[in-house]
């Protein structure tokens, strides 16, 4: 069951009628008692900090056992334009509110795909907050989740426990060989894991970024102790990553102390492209002049603003 989820409000707004009809839809979702798979988008800027909006939206207790969410981060509207008096209004962080312990019934769910953006493609009084996928985690009962999919700009694994997980996707805007190095140290809490990391190569914000998971995981292979890393590998120093043993969540006595992880690229450019995984015009700048100079297939400048 897929719902695209359009509506945009703020803290003291009037609900719209295109409101009122999304939090409907999203509260009748229970009416679907053996539902055990649900994709949801909130396709337009909404504001998942804002108490207003949120208490009028019931739990999901369908007992899912697959729950993909796309979804903004933090944002504040400013009045008017943004100026430098408004962007040094010192405020307190917002809470983050729409958490899966609020509102799913979690403890069935063994695959779980996150994707947020914090970025929009045309001009706007659009300010974002920091957020991290950890903030969706608190006090959730993840008991049964094998499958763990993770999308954002930079690399967000911060308090996010992969020691019980079978696969974990990641899909990122940037790529280096911090990063790789990030990934890596997660066998050490958990050494059969296997990974994978994509570049996010599409549209902000694309409510068929459905079809581009499921992409994925058909065309990811199935590696132990190797990263199945589809980022191009002229972006790493190089394809094997030494790493030293740190604080891990798990301790076991035999854990080598230093481990050798091998980037292994499946895919080139094209075959991306081939496989509608990308999205020309919407390469980050970060990495636009990289991938030029090392392909023959050229991007575009990317799309936005």
């Amino acid at each position: 069951m897929a719902l695209p989820m359009s509506f945009r409000t703020g803290i003291g707004r009037k609900l719209s009628h295109e409101l009122q009809r999304t939090i409907e839809i999203f509260n009748n979702i229970n009416l679907f008692k053996n539902l055990e798979e649900l994709h949801l988008a909130f396709r337009d800027v909404v504001d998942l900090t804002d108490p207003l909006l949120l208490e009028k939206l019931n739990k999901v207790d369908c007992k899912l056992k697959k729950l993909q969410i796309i979804f903004w981060a933090k944002h504040k509207f400013l009045n008017g334009s943004p100026n430098e008096s408004d962007l040094k209004i010192k405020e307190e962080p917002r809470k983050w509110l729409f958490t899966l312990n609020n509102f799913f019934y979690s403890k069935e769910i063994a695959s779980l795909s996150l994707d947020h953006y914090s970025e929009v493609e045309y001009e706007s009084d659009l300010i974002f907050e920091k957020f991290e996928f950890w903030e969706m985690f608190v006090n959730a009962n993840l008991s049964k989740l094998t499958n763990l999919s993770l999308s954002s700009h930079d690399l967000d694994l911060k308090l996010i426990d992969i020691s019980k997980l079978h696969k974990l996707t990641i899909r990122t805007d940037i790529a280096n060989d911090h990063f790789a190095i990030e990934i890596a140290r997660l066998y050490f809490d958990n050494p059969n894991l296997r990974i994978s990391w994509w570049p996010r190569f599409t549209r902000p914000y694309d409510f068929y970024s459905f079809g581009f998971i499921e992409n994925i995981e058909m065309f990811t292979p199935d590696y132990f102790q190797i990263i199945s890393c589809q980022w191009p590998l002229y972006f790493f120093k190089s394809t094997e990553i030494s790493v030293k043993k740190g604080e891990s969540l798990i301790n076991h006595s035999k854990t080598p102390k230093t481990l050798h992880i091998i980037l292994k690229n499946e895919y080139s450019i094209e075959e991306l492209f081939e496989m509608d995984l990308i999205q020309d015009g919407y390469v980050c700048n970060l990495v636009l002049n990289i991938i030029n100079e090392h392909e023959q297939l050229q991007f575009s400048p990317q799309n936005k603003y």
